[in-house]
């Protein structure tokens, strides 16, 4: 008997300082989540989400020059009958599948460290309502559905660029503005990758339409009203 009751105490004892030793007085953080990964497809997406990424082509280059933003490309997650999409202005405006759009950085000839990142709304943290889901979705009608790509990036309504697409389809949600409209006053088109591309859509840097309003994916990324879905939280 005094042998059992000798072993029980030493089992309880190795479990007091196994556990001990795993708590410990500091134990190492938990590493901030700062990005999805290449092909990740996360269960906490909602309809709704702004979904960003680094396409890694010339142009996206260029655009996180002028911007100074880690990502260039951005578009809207919404789900049907079929599966998830991201709804978005790219070769042209499509809906692309989720596991597509999330593995494209994979391919990219400048790869980001952190692939891809989904922002919502503040005072909609589970996510859109069905109706304001309905809304987003009946935004992308068939007129708008396979319009051509803006590579001139105007304000208007027979072609769009990416977060052009993004702004006017959450606007019809009660006039919501994610991310603050500007002109191309605001870059800087010094660098010759920019004057390249100046050079390349407009005939050059002192063609550039400068009063154009534009919207970038900078803009919408760094919105006060929106941000980060869970499990991330570096934004």
């Amino acid at each position: 008997m005094k042998i059992t009751r000798f072993l029980s105490l030493c089992v309880l004892l190795s479990i007091a300082v196994g556990l001990s030793a795993s708590s410990g007085a500091n134990p190492s953080p938990t590493p901030a989540l700062a990005g999805f990964a290449v092909g990740e497809v996360p269960a906490t997406l909602r309809d709704g989400d702004i979904v960003f990424h680094d396409s890694g082509s010339e142009q996206s280059a260029v655009i996180k020059i002028l911007t100074h933003s880690q990502y260039s490309h951005v578009g809207i997650y919404l789900t049907d009958a079929k599966g998830g999409f991201v709804y978005e202005a790219h070769n042209k405006v499509e809906k692309t599948p989720i596991a597509e759009w999330s593995d494209r950085p994979r391919h990219a000839k400048y790869p980001n460290k952190k692939p891809w990142r989904a922002l919502r709304l503040k005072d909609h943290p589970d996510g859109l309502s069905s109706t304001d889901a309905a809304t987003l979705k009946a935004f992308f009608t068939p007129s708008i559905m396979g319009a051509e790509y803006d590579k001139k990036f105007q304000w208007s309504d027979d072609k769009y660029y990416c977060s052009e697409l993004v702004w006017k389809a959450y606007n019809t949600l009660e006039n919501r503005e994610v991310g603050k409209k500007e002109t191309f006053r605001a870059f800087d088109f010094s660098s010759k990758e920019a004057t390249d591309l100046a050079t390349a859509r407009y005939g050059g840097v002192d063609k550039i339409p400068l009063d154009e309003i534009v919207i970038t994916p900078q803009s919408i990324y760094s919105s006060d009203s929106l941000q980060l879905i869970p499990p991330l939280t570096e934004r």
